[in-house]
């Protein structure tokens, strides 16, 4: 591990949410995003390990499996289990609670991808992290796989089977595979509207918004007319097969925004899902519940 990946490792380990969203507003400027494709998409040597993770009322359980692309085939695979970790479920959140279990998968998976560092071709495996979870496309700009992409320093992709962040053309969005849109940063003012305050501050926000309208009207009168700046894309919303629900895919880091739709979409065979996460999600329900009957428990599992 780098001198780097355990600072890292260091400053996200907190159980506190006030602190964890601190640490996320620090570290959201150190991910890269690259205008342009990055990876060696034909090479032999690439490899997508992605991650999940499974909760159950009491335990939690994380699976990673190794993908080749080339094969279409998992190459690797393991698990780990926890009792439900300390951090509370917080949406937005969600990285503190999981990257813990995903530590040791995702190290166990680096030493068997290659255990000297090169094969006996004396190059490198190329790994590229896809989660089930966000990427930038998240309120502080750091979901899971943006946090575990910069710990690493590894690409990184963030899929979600869900709408949590951004704005997008529902109409615009073509029913064929491949059909994509992108995926925006909320303005600011769709970001006020959404969050929610206590009658106290109805009161201030309120004299607020009457002295910064009677300045803007005063205003108006003397500055021209600007054209407003498109919103920052965040990622693509996807559709990855004819006339399905579509996902939510951003770039965690060191991965374009294209480029991260693009590798998702190669991914998906005949299912919703990318095949490396449906692989990764099945061994972990099959293990939560083993572990569940053992522990003489129905098996509940949260939907997180």
């Amino acid at each position: 591990m780098t001198t780097k990946a355990h600072r890292l490792r260091q400053i996200i380990a907190t159980t506190d949410p006030q602190q964890a969203l601190s640490i996320q507003r620090e570290l959201a400027p150190l991910v890269c995003i690259p205008p342009w494709p990055c990876l060696a998409r034909s090479s032999d040597k690439l490899r997508i390990l992605a991650l999940d993770v499974a909760y159950s009322d009491s335990l939690i359980v994380g699976s990673a499996v190794l993908w080749d692309p080339q094969r279409h085939e998992v190459s690797w695979q393991s698990m780990r289990s926890s009792t439900t970790p300390a951090f509370p479920y917080v949406p937005g959140l969600l990285a503190f609670r999981e990257i813990p279990t995903l530590y040791p998968l995702i190290d166990e998976a680096l030493a068997h991808a290659c255990p000297t560092g090169r094969d006996e071709t004396g190059e490198s495996p190329s790994i590229v992290l896809l989660c089930d979870g966000l990427g930038i496309a998240h309120p502080q700009g750091l979901g899971l796989a943006s946090h575990l992409g910069l710990i690493y320093d590894l690409p990184s992709i963030g899929t979600a089977k869900n709408h949590f962040w951004g704005t997008y053309d529902a109409a615009s969005l073509g029913f064929p595979r491949g059909s994509r849109v992108l995926l925006r940063k909320p303005s600011e003012e769709s970001q006020q509207a959404e969050q929610q305050v206590g009658p106290e501050q109805e009161q201030e926000q309120e004299q607020e918004q009457e002295q910064e309208q009677e300045q803007e009207q005063e205003q108006e009168q003397e500055q021209e007319t600007v054209t407003a700046q498109p919103d920052e894309a965040m990622g693509h919303v996807l559709r990855t097969q004819d006339g399905i629900n579509p996902i939510f895919v951003s770039p965690g880091h060191r991965v374009s925004l294209d480029e991260a739709a693009d590798v998702v979409l190669s991914l998906c065979s005949t299912y919703r899902l990318p095949d490396p996460i449906r692989s990764a999600d099945h061994i972990g329900r099959i293990e939560l519940q083993r572990l569940e009957r053992e522990r003489g428990q129905p098996c509940k599992q949260s939907d997180r």
